[in-house]
């Protein structure tokens, strides 16, 4: 006995063969690539909605899908031709037949055909549909003299003889055929490049080179002016940078083996803007700060470590300021509001010939804003907290909030623009190292 696959046994011949498991679904493409390629119809794909959420079907796009499916169920009806013929005295196709009475309602009136591949559910109802086999309405009681039942270990056989060529025949190109179909195109003669065509073929150019750079989605912290300029690649200075102070590596010693850590700045930043992030601002004006961090703790919204963390005399100095009594008047405040939008590619290059090429293309974009208040007349603010360090000189540490953060409170601003059909009264940081908020002069 010799197993083997179906690919294998091409060219061969033997006495008897087994061909099993035909009941199995037949596999389906389990991701269509977005974009198709066709010799008949040429490139196609689903076109994005005009907010870039979604992709619009059509009938171009479904056709050439339909001719790769009829193309790779060929395929799949000429091995099982090539399973089907390898026995030259008995055959044998096995398959789980549970359900015979459904298999034969399929087959009863199918015509064999090279579309039968396309609704096919598997190989078992190819090879029925292609038997001169009949059943009564109450098969499997009561079966076609041709086809009997017998059971084997609990499970049902379905039995046939054939005699003759009773199998559909699968469309297959010659080689002759074949090589005609690859050379012929444009008129010229099968199976025969010019000079000219070559140059054409590698001389092409793709006309919408520029929109390659464009990543699929980003997050907005990963923007920046010349994004789409990787020979000019900018970043926006760290804190160390901005103070004039010299960036330096430090190796960092391995939790474990230190007993104790001391805290960092970034580290209980964190924890106090995690604490503004889930606080209730009419309870924090109630009872306290001390009060709502308790109660979040108690709440499994900030865990014990972050808790301990939390720089409750930066919370204090926000409940006395001029934005949290603002707050206080709002008529609704959107919380970290998480945010997709399309904003348009030609802001991300300083190249003006790319920026003309990139005219009409768009970036997806996502993000979360801290908080967005909507006043009573229509208004809004968008409101952004930082954490960061600044220098003890008032001037000097507006400034330089200002030159770290414009260009991503830029960014916020439009998508607000899109989200609410309008632009916010004024963009908002509020340092909680100075206590005030500060106004940003968006891009």
């Amino acid at each position: 006995m010799r197993l083997m696959t179906i690919h294998v046994s091409k060219g061969l011949e033997f006495p008897v063969c087994f061909v099993t498991h035909c009941g199995s679904a037949l596999k389906s493409a389990l991701h269509t690539p977005k974009i198709l390629f066709s010799e008949r119809f040429g490139a196609a794909l689903n076109l994005l909605t005009d907010d870039g959420l979604g992709r619009i079907a059509n009938p171009l796009h479904r056709a050439v899908s339909l001719e790769g499916e009829l193309a790779d169920g060929e395929e799949t009806l000429r091995l099982l031709y090539v399973a089907l013929t390898r026995a030259s005295q008995r055959l044998y196709v096995t398959s789980d037949a549970s359900s015979l009475p459904k298999l034969f309602r399929t087959v009863k009136d199918a015509v064999p055909s090279r579309f039968s591949i396309l609704t096919a559910s598997n190989l078992i109802s190819l090879v029925c549909a292609s038997l001169p086999i009949s059943a009564p309405e109450d098969c499997p009681d009561a079966l076609d003299e041709c086809v009997t039942l017998a059971s084997l270990d609990g499970l049902d056989i379905l039995r046939h003889t054939v005699t003759g060529d009773a199998l559909c025949t699968v469309p297959a190109y010659t080689e002759e055929e074949s090589d005609e179909k690859e050379g012929a195109e444009e008129g010229i003669a099968p199976s025969v490049l010019t000079e000219e065509l070559l140059r054409k073929r590698f001389d092409f150019v793709y006309p919408h080179e520029a929109a390659l750079s464009l990543p699929g989605k980003l997050s907005v912290s990963r923007l920046y002016p010349d994004l789409l300029d990787p020979e000019e690649e900018t970043a926006l200075p760290t804190e160390a940078e901005s103070e004039g102070d010299e960036v330096s590596f430090r190796p960092i010693r391995p939790a474990f083996l230190s007993e104790e850590q001391e805290p960092d700045g970034a580290a209980r930043g964190t924890a106090t803007h995690l604490f503004l992030q889930f606080c209730r601002f009419d309870a924090l004006a109630l009872h306290g700060a001390e009060k709502e961090l308790e109660v979040l703790t108690e709440r499994n919204f900030i865990s014990k470590e972050d808790a301990a963390l939390v720089r409750l005399y930066e919370i204090k100095r926000f409940l006395r300021s001029e934005l949290f009594a603002d707050l206080q008047r709002t008529e609704k405040i959107h919380r970290e509001l998480r945010f997709h939008a399309s904003l348009p590619a030609a802001d991300f290059t300083a190249d003006q010939a790319k920026k003309e090429a990139l005219k009409d293309e768009r970036i997806f974009v996502q993000g979360v804003i801290d908080c967005v208040a909507v006043y009573p007349d229509d208004s809004y603010d968008l409101i952004d907290y930082k954490t960061d360090r600044v220098p003890k000189d008032h001037g000097e540490a507006v400034r330089l909030l200002r030159e770290r953060h414009t260009l991503q409170l830029s960014y916020y601003r439009a998508a607000c623009t899109e989200m609410f059909g309008r632009p916010p009264r004024s963009c908002l940081i509020y340092s909680l190292a100075l206590g005030e908020a500060i106004e940003i002069e968006t891009r």
